[in-house]
């Protein structure tokens, strides 16, 4: 854990991962009353979603996704779309 807090890029992944997080959880919302979030609702959503962020990044972090072999998953996952679409 103290290694991958000394990489440079990881508290920018930790910012962006967050910001991700919430932008999809305050999308669901926006899907699930129909664009119009209730002001009753706005200040239960603002309450629950840093918690809910926290939550989440707690259980990236417990299952290793912000290791470096995660990465390279996604890595060769690029690779192999890269070479899906290029010309035989």
């Amino acid at each position: 854990m103290k290694n991958r807090l000394l990489h440079r890029n990881f508290l920018v992944i930790l910012a962006v991962d967050a910001l991700l997080l919430s932008a999809a959880w305050y999308s669901a919302w926006l899907l699930r009353f129909n664009f119009e979030i209730p002001a009753e609702n706005i200040g239960l959503l603002i309450r629950v979603l840093p918690l809910v962020v926290v939550i989440k990044i707690l259980i990236f972090s417990f299952f290793d996704l912000y290791s470096i072999r995660a990465c390279g998953a996604i890595r060769a996952l690029a690779i192999s779309s890269i070479s899906l679409r290029a010309p035989v």
